[in-house]
């Protein structure tokens, strides 16, 4: 049985953040992504806000095999995560 939402005190995580990518945008970050193109790099290059969009999109493609893990990904301003 799934959980149900409450009806108020909602909190939604990342609302300030664009989780939206179009079809052509994913073709092209797949490319910079298998060319090891840094996180950073694929963040400027579409222009986006945070890091954290980046790697949500990985995420998302490692999750349905479109991309390979990379060992240097979760490097993010000397963090490891």
């Amino acid at each position: 049985m799934g959980r149900t939402r409450p009806e108020n005190n909602l909190y939604v995580a990342c609302e300030e953040m664009d989780f939206i990518w179009s079809v052509e945008d994913l073709v092209e970050f797949r490319d910079m992504w298998r060319r090891e193109c840094s996180v950073e790099e694929i963040r400027s290059y579409f222009g986006r806000q945070s890091w954290r969009e980046v790697i949500i999109i990985a995420l998302d493609q490692l999750h349905w095999g479109y991309i390979k893990p990379r060992a240097d990904v979760m490097l993010i301003e000397g963090v490891r995560a």
